[in-house]
């Protein structure tokens, strides 16, 4: 149990700086399309649940080369075990014992969270249990207070009895509007999230602020039907406001952030294709900048390369390729093979200084754009010299294969 929580610990941890990220994000869109911040909360969703994922330079893990090999937020994604033991004056360490402690503090809170879960189900199915059903899917009783959606396989909305006129034409827009996003879905998978990473506040921030996009998200929809005024949206709003609750049952129609919401729908207005077109891509975007994990460098420079001294192995000629920049300044690993000291910012240097015979092999063997992931199909391609037609290219076809040589010494067993 102790190593799964680690992994949970470590999940939430890089989690942390990708919901910090989207709270930022989400405060620079806040005029926008609020199914827009809907959409960003995928990232520490993603981050959250899957342990793990493809690796990228471009990784928000991978804010800078890092100079140890492990990356500026290695500590946040990998985590073996306690960073620091903690020790006692007799030289004890505790940090076995901490840990099963805080395993079984984290799955007591989990069964916590489920058990609560459950029961407030049941008692709210046996509340709802002599519900009449008007239509299809719909429900009215007198024990609740504002209408909301509740069910998976079958879900069903309920509305308060007596409703009538706008106030019930606008609650049942704004819960078939989440039974079509599939939203009494998404509740329950943040619950499940929330259940798994109780112990972080971040995470009880995210799912309650999702809770409110989501209701937002809602409102904007049925705003956007025809004939729909804001004004008369927003007292239907108000009509339905009752004091906060535990943020954990299901969508209702004005028992979340019913301020906000008001606020929100007065200042409504339908968008423009251009933005949300220019919204889209740019969720798209941080959902791969924040779903990413960095590039390990797994043998990094831990020594200077001087052939001949200590463990040093081969003869590498580095001030060749100092002459072409100092980003291809080498260094040694521990095993004394030679590698580019920051082979980040080498790889960028080499599709830049020699992007003309880059682009030729690229274009005649039909290769993607050079990057970690491929650097190795380039290498291949790179010992037959026939596709160099004049001597430039032939000195720029062994100057490339040297640079792959060394540079896989960071990256390979």
């Amino acid at each position: 149990m102790e190593g799964i929580f680690l992994r949970l610990l470590n999940m939430s941890l890089s989690a942390s700086v990708v919901i910090v990220l989207v709270l930022l994000v989400r405060l620079m869109l806040r005029r926008a399309m609020k199914k827009w911040s809907c959409f960003l909360w995928a990232a520490p969703a993603f981050r959250l649940l899957c342990p793990v994922s493809f690796r990228a330079s471009f990784s928000l893990f991978q804010l800078r080369p890092p100079a140890g090999g492990s990356g500026p937020a290695a500590g946040l994604t990998y985590i073996s075990g306690p960073a620091v033991p903690i020790t006692v004056q007799r030289g004890e360490t505790l940090a076995g014992p901490v840990l099963s402690i805080a395993a079984v503090l984290w799955c007591a809170g989990l069964m916590a969270l489920i058990l609560y879960a459950v029961v407030n189900g049941l008692r709210m199915r046996k509340r709802l249990s002599d519900a009449v059903q008007l239509e299809d899917r719909l429900y009215e009783t007198d024990r609740i207070s504002a209408p909301f959606l509740m069910g998976l396989l079958h879900p069903r909305i309920y509305l308060p009895a007596g409703l009538s006129g706008e106030r019930r034409d606008y609650a049942l827009l704004h819960e078939r509007a989440h039974l079509r996003r599939g939203d009494h879905w998404v509740k329950l998978l943040a619950f499940l999230v929330l259940s798994l990473h109780w112990f972080n506040p971040l995470v009880w921030l995210a799912f309650f602020l999702l809770s409110r996009d989501m209701e937002m998200s809602c409102d904007e929809r049925v705003l956007a039907e025809e004939g729909c005024s804001a004004g008369e949206y927003s007292r239907s709003l108000l009509s339905f406001a009752a004091p906060r609750r535990f943020p954990l049952g299901p969508p209702a129609f004005g028992e979340t952030g019913v301020k906000r919401r008001i606020q929100n729908a007065l200042r409504w207005k339908r968008p423009r294709k251009w933005v949300e077109r220019g919204l889209l891509l740019l969720c798209v975007l941080l959902l791969l900048l924040c779903a990413a994990n960095p590039i390990v460098v797994k043998h990094p420079w831990v020594q200077e390369y001087l052939p001949g001294q200590g463990n040093i192995k081969g003869h590498v000629n580095t001030a060749k390729y100092l002459a072409v920049s100092e980003d291809f300044a080498i260094g040694a690993n521990a095993a004394g093979y030679a590698v580019f000291k920051d082979p980040y910012r080498a790889l960028r240097t080499l599709s830049v200084e020699y992007a003309d015979t880059l682009g030729k092999l690229r274009t005649q063997n039909l290769l993607p754009r050079l990057s970690y992931g491929n650097y190795r199909r380039y290498q291949r391609v790179s010992w037959n010299p026939a596709w160099a037609a004049t001597e430039e290219e032939r000195r720029d076809a062994a100057f490339i294969l040297g640079f792959f040589d060394i540079y896989e010494n960071s990256f390979e067993p």
